[in-house]
């Protein structure tokens, strides 16, 4: 349920996007990247996005005329600040990882409709990754698990109902 909505009805793979050079205006996350583009010219088209007091950071260092770039947050961000994915959903991917109400543990998707995980566990599962994980951390099939009676600033909930 939790994955079929992150998709919002399209094959990508991530809520919303399918292109990691798009993703930034879908989802709060961490990441790295290396590009060939000076530095001056990075900055100019990130800087509008960086403010430290909205808890934004960009970094960057340059050496044989490449630029390294790292970039994300260090607190969690209001909602509705990305784009939504096309069912209109918004911070599927990142910002905070979602308590799902599935067990964790292995199951087999060869021939499942809707699998709900294990039928009992000590850990139930969190989805869409949350402000420190990097790309892949955050795609829609992603699958992390964290026990129920733990507290943990990153993790939130989003209520659902299936008619």
């Amino acid at each position: 349920e939790w994955e079929y909505a992150a998709l919002g009805g399209r094959p990508y793979k991530w809520s919303g996007t399918n292109s990691e050079e798009k993703l930034y205006k879908y989802a709060h996350y961490s990441d790295e990247f290396i590009t060939y583009a000076p530095a001056e010219k990075v900055m100019t088209e990130w800087s509008t996005e960086t403010d430290q007091s909205k808890g934004y950071y960009c970094l960057m260092t340059q050496e044989n005329g490449m630029t390294k770039v790292r970039f994300g947050y260090n607190k969690v961000q209001k909602v509705k600040t990305k784009l939504p994915n096309a069912y209109g959903l918004y911070d599927m991917s990142g910002n905070v990882y979602e308590w799902c109400w599935d067990w964790y543990g292995e199951f087999f998707l060869s021939g499942l409709k809707d699998p709900i995980g294990a039928e009992y566990g000590e850990e139930r599962v969190i989805r869409g990754g949350y402000i420190g994980c990097s790309s892949e951390g955050i795609t829609c099939s992603c699958r992390s698990c964290t026990p129920p009676h733990l507290y943990n600033k990153c993790i939130g909930l989003r209520l659902a109902y299936r008619p």
